[in-house]
């Protein structure tokens, strides 16, 4: 607590009467998170990669919450259960938009679709770290172009090997 509050630049006691552990406070970061992810899945796609940019956009705001969780998530700290907290959202969000079950898709689908969904959250994590932190060389236009293209090929080839069945709708590449 002493850390989070010198960074804030405020006594520890502010943080006490706010949250009465370090529990409580790494539990608001994370549900602040949260609810920031909610937020950009709850808008309509309209491209492939249009997720990342609008999640690089809404952490911009406050770029550290958005940092802490991705990066521990990432590690896997068990005892944050943030790894979990955040596969899990947006695992649901994929699967629910790109791992759809086709009609024509063999039996065992929706196991398949739930691993699937589960893979992309990986790199979905990596690429939101580097666009947040920006320190890669790649502007925000290059990235969008990039990330894009790995998402439309990764979505496809996934289906297709994980036998899920014909493709719901394919989205456009960013102009």
């Amino acid at each position: 607590m002493q850390d989070v509050a010198d960074a804030a630049g405020v006594p520890k006691v502010l943080f006490y009467r706010i949250f009465s552990s370090k529990q409580k406070l790494l539990d608001a970061i994370l549900e602040y998170v949260i609810q920031g992810i909610h937020e950009v899945y709850a808008k309509p796609l309209r491209f492939y990669g249009e997720r990342a940019q609008e999640m690089a956009r809404a952490a911009a705001a406050c770029p550290e919450p958005f940092l802490l969780v991705f990066r521990y998530s990432r590690a896997g700290v068990e005892q944050l259960d943030w790894a979990e907290a955040v596969t899990r959202t947006i695992a649901a969000y994929t699967r629910d938009r790109w791992y759809a079950i086709g009609p024509d898709a063999p039996p065992g689908a929706a196991e398949r679709a739930d691993y699937a969904s589960r893979l992309n959250t990986g790199a979905f994590i990596d690429n939101m770290i580097r666009w947040i932190e920006g320190g890669d060389g790649l502007d925000d236009v290059t990235r969008l172009r990039w990330w894009s293209r790995i998402q439309r090929e990764y979505h496809l080839s996934t289906r297709d090997a994980y036998q899920l069945g014909t493709v719901p709708e394919v989205y456009a590449l960013p102009d």
